[in-house]
C-alpha cells in the first residue's frame, strides 16, 4: 500500500476508534485496564515500532496507538450487560491484536498468514463490537402486513 494510502486508511480507522470511544461512553472511569493497556502498547511501539517507521509516522502511529488503547479501554469498562459486555471487550481487544499484526508485518517483519491473522481478528473485532450494541436478549418484532 503506498504511503498516503495508508495514512488515509489510518484517519479513518481513527475515526472509527473515536466514533467507538464516544459510544462506550466516560462512565465508569475505572482507569485501572488504561494502566495496563498503555505500558503494553507503549513497550510494544518504543521497542518493536519506533525503530522501523519513517518519517513522519513517528509521530501520527503514537497518536493512533493513544486512540486504539483509549477504545480498548473504554470497550473493557463499558457498563453493559454481561453477554454484551463480553462482545464489546472481546471485540475491543481483537481489534487492537489486528492492529498491532498490521503494524508489525508492515514495518517490522512478515508474520506468516499475516493477512488471515489481521483480517480474521479485524472481522471477528466488528462483528462483536456491533453485537455489543444490543442488550444481549432476543427480539423479535411483527412481521409487516401487506397494504392492499
Amino acid at each position: 500500500m503506498a504511503r498516503s494510502g495508508f495514512l488515509t486508511g489510518m484517519a479513518f480507522f481513527a475515526v472509527a476508534h473515536i466514533s467507538y470511544i464516544c459510544a462506550f461512553g466516560w462512565s465508569p472511569l475505572n482507569p485501572f485496564p488504561l494502566a495496563v493497556i498503555l505500558p503494553v502498547e507503549g513497550l510494544i511501539f518504543f521497542t518493536v515500532l519506533l525503530p522501523e517507521l519513517p518519517g513522519l509516522l513517528v509521530y501520527l502511529i503514537p497518536l493512533y496507538i493513544l486512540l486504539l488503547g483509549t477504545m480498548v479501554w473504554r470497550s473493557l469498562v463499558v457498563p453493559l450487560p454481561r453477554d454484551a459486555w463480553l462482545f464489546a471487550a472481546t471485540g475491543g481487544v481483537s481489534f487492537m491484536v489486528s492492529d498491532t499484526a498490521l503494524a508489525i508485518d508492515k514495518f517490522c517483519t512478515p508474520l506468516p498468514y499475516a493477512e488471515a491473522v489481521i483480517m480474521g481478528t479485524y472481522y471477528l473485532a466488528q462483528i462483536l463490537l456491533t453485537l455489543s450494541a444490543t442488550d444481549g436478549t432476543e427480539q423479535h418484532r411483527e412481521p409487516r402486513k401487506k397494504k392492499h
